[in-house]
């Protein structure tokens, strides 16, 4: 088992290291400085970036499926890409500094004066 591991690790595509270093660091951030990513959620000029996180699953399935062959994880991360796309867009429309925009008198307006 552990030459398996081995070969597959020889074989690992250099991108995978954007994968894994984005993966723990979104980790370790959600874990000590929590409230700094909820302040991101309900940013709308950051929260976008959370999205990155849906389109990411669901390559890492398609990529599980393709080199893998492995369809129930495959599913699985399909299922999770949908479900973190269904929370995250709801968060993002519904976030409360969204809320407070709507309300304002004058719209929002990016980049012009």
């Amino acid at each position: 088992m552990l030459a398996r591991a081995d070969a597959q690790l020889r074989g690992l595509s250099p991108s995978y290291f954007a994968l894994v270093m984005a993966t723990l660091l979104t980790g370790m951030r959600l874990i000590r400085h929590r409230a700094a990513a909820v302040a991101d959620l309900i940013d709308h000029q950051r929260d976008p970036g959370f999205l990155t996180v849906v389109a990411a699953t669901g390559v890492l399935g398609a990529q599980v499926m393709v080199i893998g062959g492995r369809q129930a994880i495959a599913a699985a991360l399909l299922v999770v890409a949908i479900v973190l796309w269904l929370v995250l867009t709801y968060t993002i429309f519904t976030a409360p500094e969204g809320c407070a925009r709507a309300g304002a008198a004058r719209p929002v307006s990016i980049g012009r004066r």
